[in-house]
């Protein structure tokens, strides 16, 4: 006959599997015998580094939702307790994002990930202008592809010089480092 050996694992005298820390009382049987032997079991945390994942946003969007890597670990995401922090801003550039995470199973190393804000893309149209020769300028005017931005944009809008008869470019750029444009250049003529 082949040796069998029946092992159980106690936990404050209930029969359970030893997958979390603590201790466990063991008793292990043999047909070959039948006296029980007792030991006990002690499982310990395990080290674990999770990782905050990195991520980005638009300027002026609301932050994404944090994630984390916990890949290494023996359990699901919705086995840890978390929660993020990350440094305040809202300019373009990048911001780190930490995370306070639990689980009584581990010993956890957090390793901080980045929040890369990116400049908000806006298009800008002006308009064309026509004068007669000798007549007073007129007003440069455009529309933006977000019209809420117009203030805060920041846009500077300037033309070719010359008063003589002819065609002159009107372009556009913006002081706001958190806004991108694409300008589709006007005429003034």
């Amino acid at each position: 006959d082949a040796l069998e050996v029946d092992i159980k694992y106690y936990q404050d005298g209930k029969l359970t599997s030893p997958i979390d820390v603590g201790v466990y009382d063991v008793e292990i049987t043999y047909n070959f015998s039948s006296e029980v032997f007792k030991t006990k079991l002690v499982v310990t945390p395990k080290d674990l580094t999770v990782y905050v994942d990195n991520t980005s946003k638009v300027y002026d969007d609301a932050d994404p939702l944090f994630t984390l890597d916990v890949s290494e670990s023996f359990d699901s995401i919705t086995d840890f307790d978390y929660s993020f922090t990350r440094v305040l801003g809202e300019n373009i550039g990048t911001y780190t994002i930490d995370a306070e995470v639990t689980n009584p199973n581990y010993n956890i190393t957090v390793i901080p990930g980045e929040l890369e804000i990116t400049p908000r893309p806006i298009h800008v149209t002006i308009d064309n202008k026509v004068i007669t020769y000798e007549d007073s300028n007129v007003a440069l005017t455009y529309q933006l592809s977000e019209e809420a931005y117009r203030l805060e944009l920041g846009l500077i809008i300037t033309r070719e010089t010359g008063n003589a008869a002819g065609t002159y470019a009107i372009t556009a750029t913006t002081s706001n480092p958190n806004f991108e444009i694409t300008v589709e250049a006007g005429t003034y003529t």
